[in-house]
């Protein structure tokens, strides 16, 4: 990796989270930037997974980064123009967006569309069984999706009873699948589908991203990160500023962001405790983080650059 900065900065859950706890955070991070695509462009890491394997997107392009930091080009479906990888399982396999079709790329090299109903779609999520979850637009509607394993025509899964279109974010072992539903105003609400049922997770403005599988879910419920286990129905504010919760892992560790000073800074959420996690450069930048795997190894974007941290 290319460059590398350790910053304590573990901020006291006393300003942010409503669930006490007095075990500590894991070491402080270390940022590693990432290496350029192939083409020599600057990557943005969208995923990874418990092998440190990372995918994400260049301007244009699909990439992964292999655990050694090498980064290979995935490719585009047919004659497409652009690529976007979005998730990766721990078999390998990458889900994603070629053009403006849903598309999976196997381990064995292959890519393959994956069809929808509406012209334009994106595969957000894949499980570890390879069921894949994600979103299809046309010019009126959005359209919450899901594809089984084989990747053949998929099932809608519909909005709440007074909204008009939705969305798939995330997918747990079991199924049970996360998301958004909107109405007709283009407010959302973060539901998960579970049992054929929609589920709606709070009462505010919101959106579901990941879900483990134990069933707990990164929320940004009204401008605030939360952490949501629909099987237990309970729920934690994780901090009471500005902020929203991206990735979540096996161990209900969350990562995102928080405002502060008009930027953003990445933050991990972890026994009760939120750990800042460091720039590139201390200059006022955006730092996001979007996943975590079960190592706690992180990865985003800071000072417009992608990034992992360790630790």
């Amino acid at each position: 990796m290319t460059t590398s900065r350790k910053l304590g900065a573990t901020v006291a859950l006393g300003l942010l989270a409503l669930s006490l706890s007095t075990t500590s955070a894991s070491a402080e991070p270390y940022v590693f930037e990432l290496e350029k695509a192939p083409d020599g462009s600057i990557g943005y890491p969208a995923d990874i997974n418990d092998h440190d394997v990372i995918v994400g997107r260049t301007a244009d392009r699909a990439v992964k980064w292999y655990a050694n930091g090498s980064a290979v080009d995935l490719g585009t479906f047919d004659a497409d123009l652009n690529a976007n990888a979005r998730a990766i399982n721990n078999n390998g396999v990458v889900v994603g967006q070629s053009g403006i079709r849903a598309v999976r790329w196997n381990t064995n090299g292959d890519i393959d569309w994956l069809p929808g109903p509406a012209k334009q779609c994106a595969a957000n999520d894949i499980n570890d069984s390879g069921v894949i979850v994600g979103t299809c637009d046309d010019s009126y509607n959005s359209f919450a999706v899901r594809w089984n394993t084989d990747g053949s025509r998929p099932s809608l899964l519909p909005p709440l009873p007074d909204d008009t279109r939705a969305g798939a974010t995330g997918v747990n072992a079991e199924g049970l699948v996360v998301g958004w539903s909107a109405n007709a105003a283009g407010e959302r609400h973060a539901v998960a589908w579970s049992n054929g049922t929609t589920v709606r997770l709070g009462t505010g403005v919101s959106a579901a991203n990941k879900v483990n599988d134990r069933g707990d879910i990164s929320v940004t419920l009204d401008g605030h990160a939360v952490r949501w286990n629909l099987y237990t129905g309970t729920s934690t504010v994780l901090d009471t500023r500005s902020s929203s919760a991206e990735g979540i892992n096996e161990y209900g560790v969350v990562v995102g962001s928080v405002a502060r000073y008009g930027t953003t800074q990445a933050v991990r959420w972890e026994d009760g405790q939120a750990t800042a996690l460091p720039p590139l450069l201390i200059d006022g930048s955006v730092n996001v983080a979007s996943a975590v795997n079960s190592s706690n190894n992180v990865v985003g974007v800071s000072h417009g650059r992608g990034v992992r941290w360790r630790g």
